[in-house]
Order: structure tokens, then sequence, then C-alpha cells
């Protein structure tokens, strides 16, 4: 079992775990790449061939996954889902897997889509990002009247959100203080919506929730859950 086996140091882990002077199992002229065929999980060597199910509960190799594409979205939620101790969020997160309809959409429209996408290019965004800064640019990029207020706070791997007042939002505009106050607690650290607010549908909808849920994926694995 790795501890660090969702995060970036689970290749480390499993590293430290072979015996000294061990020799690697393929040609130690030659540093070895993992392919993506490796991680694909009929490829798999922790599969029973006779039922083809996995030896384990959670796949240890889950981060890999995503990074080489072979994890679908309703397959990531359905993962979140089930490491959430609240049953009310758990609950939420279900519907979003039985919504069949948005279940591929990762973002709440094309220009959503294009908003990050140009980040991307303009190397604001890029894969060595914190997960964090990434997620959080993911909920500001959401809506265009958020992101045009807030767009001069930003910088290459830094969000100032001290530079931002929250009345250039207007009054009554609950889904974009939502979303600009998950990125700041995403970004920052400091909670900045209750986690019963978070379950109440009254004042998280469900656009902002299935957004602010995609945060959480990209926040915990990095730019490449985007694909997925």
């Amino acid at each position: 079992m790795y501890c660090f086996t969702d995060g970036p140091l689970a290749a480390y882990e499993r590293l430290m775990k072979i015996p000294p002077h061990k020799k690697p199992r393929f040609s130690s002229r030659k540093p070895y790449h993992s392919t993506a065929g490796e991680y694909n999980c009929s490829n798999c060597m922790h599969r029973s061939e006779r039922n083809n199910r996995c030896f384990h509960e959670q796949c240890p190799f889950y981060a890999e996954r995503i990074y080489y594409g072979h994890v679908q979205y309703a397959e990531a939620l359905l993962r979140l889902a089930s490491s959430l101790g609240v049953k009310e969020l758990k609950s939420r997160v279900t519907y979003l897997i039985k919504d069949k309809e948005k279940t591929e959409m990762f973002f709440c429209s094309l220009d959503h889509k294009n908003r990050f996408a140009k980040l991307k290019k303009k190397e604001v965004l890029h894969t060595g990002a914190a997960p964090s800064f990434t997620a959080a640019l993911y909920l500001l990029t959401a809506s265009s009247f958020l992101w045009n207020r807030i767009k001069p706070a930003v910088r290459a791997g830094k969000i100032d959100f001290n530079s931002f007042a929250l009345s250039k939002l207007a009054d009554g505009d609950w889904q974009n203080y939502t979303l600009y106050k998950m990125a700041k607690e995403i970004y920052t650290g400091n909670i900045e919506v209750a986690c019963s607010e978070l379950c109440d549908k009254k004042i998280v909808g469900d656009q902002a929730f299935r957004l602010i849920i995609n945060a959480f994926l990209i926040c915990r694995y990095g730019l490449k859950v985007v694909r997925i």
C-alpha cells in the first residue's frame, strides 16, 4: 500500500520500495520511460484474468491512468464521490454522474473552454503550474463577466485576490460570487465557502457545483485531468 498513491510522490515511493542494487526489468543502458499502454487496465497485472476485476479496491496507478488519458470523466467523479465523508455532498456528486446529458461536459460552454485554452497559449498556464492555480483559473474563466473583472489580477503562476474588490460583482449574482469564493479558497487554502453551502442547491446551483467539483479534480490531478 502506498501512502502517496494519488499524489506526485507515488512514483518515488514505488522506487523506494525496490531493494538496493536490484537490476531493473529493462536494459540498464537506457533510462526506462513508461508508456500509455502500460497503464491501460487491459494490460495491468493487477487484474484477475478469470473475472477481469482489479485486485485492489482503489487503483494504485490512478494518477498515471489520468495522465495517459485512460480515465473517463464519470469514473473520476465516482472515485471523488467515494472519498467524500459528507453524505449530502456525496449524493450531489453522484447526481452529476447520472446527468448523462452533461456527463462529458468539462467546461460550461465553448467560450469557457476558449478562455481557458487562451491562457495556455499565452503560457499563463503550463503543465508545471501548481494544480491550485490551474483549478482557480478554471473557475474564474467560467464566466466572462467575472473573468473580465479579475483578469488584471492574474499573472503567470499568481493571482492577487487582494487587489480585487467584491463590489465589482453585481448584487445578487450568486453564481459568480460562489465561483470567485471557491477559486480563492482553492488557491489560498483558506475556507471561503462552507460545506453546508455546497450541499444546498438554493445557494450553489447545479452548474456552479459541477464546475467546483471539476476544479477539485484539477486540484487533485493537475492540468492533465482537463482532457478526460
